[in-house]
């Protein structure tokens, strides 16, 4: 609460007091009802607003009557209130999120501190040097936490503001696997102008709904097992696959094409399709015949 103090000087006789306030600037001055006869008064701060006060002071000395104070402003504001939350609304094992702080109303500056829920003893906890209005999750092991802020206001009679909890699931990470059909000695899978087969999956029971490969060529697809036209040397090296999990967490692996670029003659792959770019269909028991000369490596979509 706040308390306005009243200073008097060089009264004689009986001294009287009346704080009075208003609410607008040029409005009428109004006596304080309740506590409002002394020389200091503490004023009600139940409504936000601004609200102005004056002491008045009237003795029974000689030609001495009634003078007032100098108007004091009191700028009234709610309590602090505030909201926190999360960055994403998947998070993931080893990922980077944060909580953050949302204040409404109260007197800044404001310091903040978050807490964690301890399931052990059934206690909220400090976290140690967590005192800003953003939290960093950890992410270093899959499983839930409940977090929480608290944020002190440093007006005069502003009571602390407690968050709801956050509640944080760190999901776990699916595990893929990738390699390709250019690394068999001698094959001539591994020269330059044949493709090369990329195959992708995952183990464990956490299912890959989608794969994306890259590669710094400029190669991209998202099939799970795409082909690709090893047109120079620059088409080896390393190639990323990103799977998406059904709980929306992603990983990725990699896997090293392996280019021939000493086939001595030997890389003469030809691919043949029959018929080439069929325009229309007059039966439903057609076919196109696919060959390839040189090689054993290739995919056929329809």
């Amino acid at each position: 609460s706040t308390q306005l103090n009243g200073i008097v000087a060089n009264t004689t006789g009986t001294v009287s007091y009346q704080w009075q306030s208003r609410t607008s600037l040029f409005g009428t001055w109004t006596n304080v009802a309740t506590g409002g006869n002394s020389i200091n008064y503490t004023p009600q701060t139940s409504t936000a607003g601004l609200v102005y006060y004056r002491l008045n002071v009237t003795t029974t000395g000689v030609n001495c009557g009634t003078i007032s104070s100098p108007s004091l402003t009191l700028n009234i504001v709610a309590q602090a209130t505030v909201t926190i939350a999360a960055s994403s609304a998947t998070i993931c094992l080893n990922g980077v999120y944060s909580i953050t702080s949302n204040v409404n109303n109260g007197v800044g500056p404001f310091t903040y501190q978050w807490q964690r829920f301890n399931t052990t003893n059934n206690t909220w906890e400090n976290i140690a040097g967590q005192t800003n209005s953003s939290l960093p999750v950890p992410t270093s092991a899959t499983g839930t936490t409940n977090y929480r802020v608290i944020v002190n206001s440093s007006g005069n009679g502003c009571n602390p503001a407690t968050s709801a909890q956050q509640t944080i699931v760190v999901l776990p990470l699916p595990t893929v696997t990738a390699t390709n059909t250019s690394n068999t000695n001698g094959s001539v899978n591994s020269c330059v102008g044949t493709l090369v087969l990329l195959k992708s999956g995952f183990t464990g029971s956490l299912a890959v709904t989608s794969y994306s490969w890259s590669h710094s060529s400029g190669f991209s697809s998202g099939q799970q097992n795409p082909t690709n036209l090893i047109s120079s040397a620059s088409s080896g090296g390393v190639y990323t696959v990103t799977g998406l999990a059904t709980n929306g967490c992603t990983n990725t692996m990699t896997t090293s094409v392996t280019v021939n670029t000493n086939c001595a003659g030997s890389c003469g792959s030809i691919i043949d399709v029959r018929p080439l770019n069929p325009t229309a269909c007059a039966n439903t028991n057609g076919n196109i015949t696919v060959d390839e000369f040189g090689g054993n490596n290739y995919e056929t979509s329809m």
